[in-house]
C-alpha cells in the first residue's frame, strides 16, 4: 500500500527496468552514485592518517609501509561506500504510486509531469531491457518533454525547475568495482615483486630497464582486458542495439509487466488494472495520439548517451583510489626520510597513472573488445600490444629527461589526449 507523503521537492526520480538485471548490480550502481564522494574522501583520509601515525622505523622497506596505508584506506573506502548515513528523497514508481487502487494509480500516472518537475535529477539505471519496457520509455520521454516544453511539458515546465537527466548504465558500476579490485591486486603483486627484489627506494624498479617495466604493466593490462572483455563487449553490443531500437520505437511493441502476467498480481493472485491502457490515455491527452508520442521518442532517442566508447572518466579515477593511496604512502615515507622531492615525484607518478594513463588504457580496452570476428584471448593480447608502446615511451622519456622534465613534457600531451577522447 502506497503511503502519501507531502514533500516540497525530490532529490532523485529513479527510473529503471524491473526485468532480468541482478538486484545486487543495481544496488551497487546506486551505492556508487550516491556515496562515491564520501567513500573516496574517507579512504584517502584514513589512508593518509594511518601512514602519518606509523613510526618510520617500523618497516625497513617503503612498500611495506605503503601497504598499511593502502590496506586501511581501501577498507575504509569500501565500508563508507556501504554504510555512510546519507538520506535522499527518491521517487520510485512502484512504491510511490498506488498499485492496487485503479483510480489512485491513474492519478499517479497522469501526475508524472509534476513528480518530474519537483525532482532535481532523473536517475536512469540503464540496462539492455530499459527501452523495451513501456513504463521506462514513458518516464524518459516525459522527462524530455518537460525539459523541451512540448506536449504536456508546455503546461508544466513553467511552474517548476527542469530536472537533470543522469543515465547510469549498470554495467559501468560492475566495471568500476572490477577496476577498483584490480588496482588493489596490482598494488599487492607489485609490492610483492619489489620485496623479493629487496627494493626499498621510491622508484618501482630502479635497476629494471623501462622496456621491462612497460612489459610488466602491459601484461597486467592484458589480464585485466581478458577479465572484463565479456562485460565491455556486452556494453558495446547493447549500445549498438539501442540506436536501432530507438529509431524504430513503437509503443505497441514494448512490454508491460501487467500484460506479461495476464493482469494478475503474481503475489496475491488478485486482478490488477492494465498500465498500458492508463499510459496510452495519458499519452493521447498530452501528445494528441500515440503515434505522435512514438515519433517524438524516435526523434529524441539518439540523445540518450550511455558512454558507449568507454568507462566515464570519473569512474576510472574512482577505481584508481588504491594507487593514489600508494602515492600518498610513498610521499609520507620520503617526507619522514627528509627526501621531499623524491616523495613528491613518487606521488606524481601515481597521479599521472590514475588521471592520465588509466583513462587512455580503458579507452583501448573498450575499442579492442568491440573487434569483430576475434576471440577473447586475441583481443586481450592486442590490447597489451597497443598499450606497451605507451608505457615504454613514457619510461624512456623519464629515464632520459628525469621525473620533473618528463612530467612537464607529458602533461599537456596526455591531458590533451584525454580531453579529446572524453569530451567529444
Amino acid at each position: 500500500q502506497a503511503i502519501t507523503l507531502e514533500c516540497p521537492e525530490l532529490q532523485v526520480f529513479l527510473s529503471h527496468s524491473w526485468q532480468q538485471t541482478s538486484p545486487f548490480a543495481k544496488f551497487w550502481t546506486l551505492v556508487l552514485y550516491f556515496r562515491w564522494r564520501e567513500s573516496i574522501t574517507t579512504g584517502l583520509l584514513v589512508g593518509t592518517i594511518s601512514v602519518l601515525l606509523l613510526p618510520l622505523n617500523m618497516f625497513e622497506a617503503m612498500q611495506n609501509y605503503n601497504f598499511v596505508g593502502v590496506s586501511f584506506g581501501t577498507l575504509a573506502a569500501v565500508l563508507a561506500m556501504f554504510t555512510w548515513p546519507k538520506m535522499a528523497l527518491v521517487f520510485l514508481d512502484k512504491a510511490c504510486i498506488d498499485q492496487k487502487n485503479p483510480h489512485a494509480k491513474s492519478d499517479g500516472i497522469q501526475s508524472i509531469c509534476y513528480f518530474l518537475r519537483m525532482s532535481h535529477t532523473v536517475l536512469i539505471l540503464w540496462d539492455e531491457t530499459y527501452f523495451s519496457r513501456l513504463w521506462c520509455v514513458y518516464e524518459y520521454a516525459a522527462c524530455l518533454a518537460l525539459r523541451e516544453g512540448v506536449g504536456f511539458g508546455e503546461h508544466c515546465c513553467k511552474e517548476g525547475s527542469v530536472p537533470i537527466i543522469s543515465p547510469q548504465p549498470i554495467l559501468h558500476g560492475i566495471l568500476t568495482g572490477v577496476w577498483f579490485i584490480s588496482c588493489a591486486l596490482f598494488f599487492v603483486l607489485r609490492r610483492l615483486q619489489l620485496s623479493l627484489r629487496g627494493n626499498e627506494g621510491p622508484r618501482e624498479s630502479p635497476t629494471t630497464p623501462p622496456a621491462m617495466n612497460a612489459l610488466i604493466t602491459a601484461v597486467g593490462v592484458m589480464c585485466l582486458a581478458f577479465l572484463i572483455d565479456p562485460v565491455c563487449r556486452r556494453m558495446g553490443q547493447a549500445s549498438n542495439r539501442l540506436a536501432s531500437q530507438m529509431s524504430t520505437f513503437k509503443t505497441k511493441d514494448v512490454s508491460c509487466s501487467c500484460c506479461s502476467n495476464s493482469h494478475i498480481d503474481v503475489h496475491t493472485g488478485a486482478p490488477i488494472p492494465c498500465d498500458r491502457v492508463l499510459i496510452e490515455e495519458s499519452l493521447r491527452e498530452w501528445f494528441g495520439d500515440v503515434d505522435s508520442f512514438d515519433a517524438y521518442v524516435q526523434a529524441r532517442g539518439q540523445s540518450f548517451a550511455i558512454g558507449r566508447h568507454g568507462l566515464p572518466y570519473h569512474l576510472v579515477v574512482i577505481g584508481g583510489t588504491p594507487l593514489l593511496l600508494d602515492g600518498i604512502g610513498g610521499l609520507v615515507w620520503n617526507l619522514k626520510s627528509n627526501e621531499a622531492l623524491e616523495g613528491l615525484a613518487y606521488l606524481m607518478l601515481r597521479v599521472r597513472n590514475v588521471f592520465l594513463l588509466a583513462p587512455l588504457v580503458w579507452m583501448v580496452v573498450f575499442w579492442m573488445s568491440a573487434l569483430p570476428h576475434t576471440c577473447r584471448p586475441l583481443r586481450a593480447l592486442l590490447t597489451g600490444i597497443l598499450v606497451y608502446p605507451l608505457f615504454a615511451g613514457i619510461g624512456v622519456a623519464v629515464s632520459l629527461m628525469g621525473d620533473w622534465w618528463a612530467y612537464a613534457a607529458l602533461l599537456p600531451v596526455l591531458g590533451g589526449l584525454n580531453a579529446f577522447l572524453y569530451c567529444r
